[in-house]
């Protein structure tokens, strides 16, 4: 089985929903990852974005991208 890693670029433009990196990512299924590295940088950029929020609903919808990612336990 091949692994598709994106990096954090990629993985920005698909929590922003982009139509094309969403449909290829979709089509990809299960055989997509991240790296712990694009964790780091995407949590490193949502603190900065919270931490410069100045209304309730902004940080509501930030912390509402969270859901979107997956972790799970590598099984090596």
């Amino acid at each position: 089985m091949s692994l598709w890693l994106l990096d954090t670029d990629h993985v920005s433009l698909l929590l922003e929903r982009h139509p094309q990196i969403s449909r290829q990512v979709a089509d990809l299924g299960a055989e997509v990852v991240i790296s712990i590295v694009t964790v780091q940088e995407l949590f490193n950029g949502w603190v900065v974005r919270i931490n410069g929020t100045q209304k309730v609903q902004d940080v509501v919808r930030l912390y509402g991208k969270l859901h979107l990612l997956q972790l799970h336990k590598s099984k090596t």
